[in-house]
């Protein structure tokens, strides 16, 4: 929901889908689930997105040489959310930051 938010206020639709790097996302069904039912979106995979490191190093060297990069082609393992599972994951934030409210500051060292 923040993220469409921002994006309204900027007068956008805010995001569709999310794409989704890394070795920890594309090995881990269980992972993209969580995200896709905690934000309500769809999360792509795109091929190589095990590979993100290389693919942000590359779309900067292009980037300085002045030219646009081309994105991904093709789709990889697309993970959708499950009906309501955004519901549940807000109403659990919202407990979670009053429970955060209540609990008196901590400092370290004091």
């Amino acid at each position: 929901d923040a993220l469409r938010t921002e994006a309204a206020g900027r007068g956008g639709a805010g995001p569709r889908v999310i794409y989704a790097g890394g070795r920890a996302v594309t090995a881990s069904p269980l992972l993209r689930s969580m995200v896709a039912d905690a934000t309500g979106l769809p999360v792509v995979c795109p091929p190589g997105a095990d590979e993100s490191s290389a693919r942000g190093a590359w779309v900067l060297a292009v980037q300085a040489l002045g030219l646009t990069p081309s994105p991904p082609e093709g789709e990889g393992p697309t993970t959708l959310p499950h009906p309501g599972a955004a519901a549940a994951y807000r109403a659990l934030w919202e407990e979670l930051v009053g429970l955060n409210a209540a609990l008196p500051a901590v400092r370290c060292g004091a």
